[in-house]
């Protein structure tokens, strides 16, 4: 159990652009987005949260996790290229390795009131959480 992975929190701004494109242009990148992620999701398992309004600069956070950080980048590489990541510019980009607690999944996920979170977000699914982007 001494697996290291590479955690990422990518956080991206979208383009007032992007709104201002046809209706069907834009669920066409939202799919190839969500597209993109699915196809690699076997080496790069991604949690999708919503920054929409609760944080300037910044609408859509990706919580990736990866054994490889080779693996990362080419994703990330992957997801600029779809329509939806042609409009998205990269705000933040948080790195990390882990390894699985020897404590269990409970005692792993206490907080405690030391613990500051930089970015809130709301968790939903991909397709909802790209929805929200317009």
């Amino acid at each position: 159990m001494s697996e290291q992975r590479v955690v990422q929190y990518l956080i991206f701004k979208l383009d007032s652009l992007w709104r201002r494109l046809p209706q069907e242009e834009r669920h066409r990148g939202r799919e190839e987005f969500a597209a993109a992620i699915q196809s690699c999701a076997k080496e790069v398992m991604t949690y999708s949260y919503s920054l929409a309004g609760l944080k300037a600069g910044a609408d859509l956070l990706l919580w990736r996790i990866s054994p490889s950080l080779d693996m990362l980048q080419e994703t990330t590489s992957q997801l600029m290229q779809t329509g939806l990541g042609r409009y998205l510019e990269t705000a933040y980009s948080l790195l990390g390795l882990t390894r699985p607690s020897i404590y269990g999944e409970t005692e792993g996920r206490r907080y405690t009131l030391k613990d500051t979170p930089i970015f809130v977000g709301v968790h939903r699914s991909l397709e909802e959480t790209l929805a929200l982007l317009g």
